[in-house]
């Protein structure tokens, strides 16, 4: 699979340089990085769920108009959870991955940012490693304005914080939010 892994990352990295500028790339590269730390710990199918992260915000790279403000990338969400499964598909046929392997990833890709949705497992390990991605001011350093990193920190606090539930995602979770929190608030 770590080949299939290699050129999945280099299909995904290609499209995502039509995303957000200094953002895309890293936090996917992050996501993936948190997705591997999540499965040493806690039960998960790590071609399902590693692919799943590399593909997860592939589908910024078809939204038009400025996305630098939090407030324009909240409003297309959807959409880019839209993108993703469409765009996903041809890369999945290409690396030849099964219907039912690709239906599953798809799925997640497509839902990933419903934070209401229902959480099984699966959802709740991509919800994790997106989520610690967003916070590890190291691998991936928000651009964001400081207006909108307050209104980030104090939203993901809010409403990210209280829905992990992994031991090592906690664990992670509380580790980064200090120093995010530190960094988005100066």
């Amino acid at each position: 699979m770590k080949n299939n892994f290699k050129q999945l990352e280099t299909e995904v990295l290609n499209i995502l340089q039509n995303g957000r500028p200094d953002w895309d790339i890293p936090h996917t590269l992050t996501s993936v990085y948190y997705m591997k730390k999540l499965l040493k710990k806690e039960a998960g199918n790590e071609k399902i769920l590693i692919t799943t992260m590399y593909l997860h915000d592939i589908g910024y790279s078809w939204i038009r108009g400025d996305l630098s403000t939090r407030d324009n990338v909240k409003k297309s969400k959807l959409d880019h959870m839209k993108n993703g499964v469409i765009f996903g598909r041809p890369i999945l046929q290409k690396l030849g991955y099964s219907e039912e392997e690709s239906k599953k990833i798809l799925h997640l890709v497509g839902t990933h940012d419903n934070l209401d949705g229902v959480f099984d497992s699966d959802k709740q390990l991509v919800f994790e490693a997106d989520s610690l991605a967003q916070i590890d001011i190291k691998r991936a350093k928000s651009n964001l304005s400081k207006d909108d990193r307050i209104r980030f920190i104090n939203g993901f606090e809010k409403k990210r914080m209280p829905r992990f539930k992994t031991k090592t995602g906690i664990k992670l979770m509380n580790k980064l939010f200090k120093k995010a929190k530190k960094f988005y608030l100066k």
